[in-house]
């Protein structure tokens, strides 16, 4: 059995991709790229977390990019439990990074926010990041580069819809708009 750890400095060899332009072969593609995608983004913010432990700088994150969100969402980011959420957000309330304040919609829910000091911690580790990632980016050739860019105005929109319950597919002579699951349904079933 081949093992899993890599023990050598040596890279390792990329397996192949599945390629095409077809929904499944981009789904397929999406679902094979984007754990090393994650990865490689998550080394470099955590590498700049200013001694927050990895749950407390993933809720500041979430809290970040969507403001006044409920705790209760802030624990299914985490996956994480209501009990074990609240304990890392008091943390994070107590160390000046989060606040609490009452929900506009519901007065039983509390909603979270970042603190100027919080984001500060966020943006910096954003701006190191990025840092990092020109110096390597400076070895992929300006063709790629901008491919990567457009994939992920790409990704973006698509992200949006999915977000929005809607994803779209295009054909030429079909051009609505359907939700996520009936584009499930329309997917050839893969056998």
């Amino acid at each position: 059995m081949q093992s899993l750890t890599n023990t050598t400095n040596k890279p390792r060899p990329i397996p192949p991709m599945p390629r095409g332009s077809d929904p499944r072969a981009c789904a397929a593609a999406l679902l094979y790229t984007v754990p090393g995608l994650l990865w490689y983004v998550r080394r470099h913010m955590r590498s700049h977390r200013k001694g927050l432990s990895v749950p407390q700088f993933r809720t500041l994150v979430k809290v970040q990019q969507s403001p006044d969100i409920s705790l209760s969402c802030v624990a299914e980011h985490l996956d994480a439990s209501l009990p074990t959420t609240s304990r890392i957000v008091a943390i994070l309330v107590q160390k000046g990074y989060l606040k609490r304040t009452a929900s506009t919609r519901d007065r039983r829910q509390i909603t979270l926010a970042v603190t100027r000091r919080g984001r500060s911690v966020v943006d910096a580790a954003r701006a190191a990041s990025i840092a990092q990632m020109e110096l390597e980016f400076a070895f992929v050739s300006p063709a790629d580069r901008a491919a990567v860019s457009r994939a992920m105005d790409i990704l973006a929109q698509f992200v949006a819809n999915a977000r929005s319950n809607r994803a779209a597919l295009v054909k030429p002579d079909h051009p609505p708009r359907l939700t996520t699951r009936k584009l499930a349904n329309a997917l050839p079933a893969h056998g």
